[in-house]
């Protein structure tokens, strides 16, 4: 799809059951749209591509489904059981905002990156500015 602007995407996300993310390559399997729908609120069917860290990001059966790399039966069940259970999408949906709120979220990081700096130098990276 491309650049979307932040009002288009909020609505295709809105009116999406979940993230279908099946990359088969390292090298594109993690992306910024598997945050985008965890802040939505959505689950996320992924390839679990060894070394993407998608595997880190998505927990299996949680937050969406993990699906064996290139398993097509596999995929679709999974896609599936998210669009035949309003139950289940609603609890991984719930799992998967509040992982973005308590792993992604902006200040969440910010902090990790500060007890980093404060780690490695025993100092507050803040005292600087």
């Amino acid at each position: 799809m491309g650049y979307l602007e932040e009002e288009r995407l909020e609505a295709l996300l809105s009116s999406a059951h979940c993230l279908v993310l099946p990359s088969t390559e390292r090298t594109e399997a993690f992306g910024v749209v598997l945050l985008e729908a965890m802040r939505a609120g959505k689950p996320s069917i992924i390839f679990n591509v060894k070394g993407s860290g998608t595997g880190w990001v998505v927990k299996d059966r949680i937050t969406g489904f993990h699906v064996p790399l290139d398993n097509e039966a596999q995929l679709i069940n999974a896609i599936n059981t998210i669009a035949d259970n309003p139950g289940i999408r609603k609890d991984m949906g719930k799992n998967a905002r509040e992982r973005f709120k308590t792993k992604f979220h902006i200040d969440q990081v910010g902090n990790s990156v500060i007890k980093l700096y404060k780690k490695i130098s025993n100092t507050d990276p803040r005292q600087n500015l």
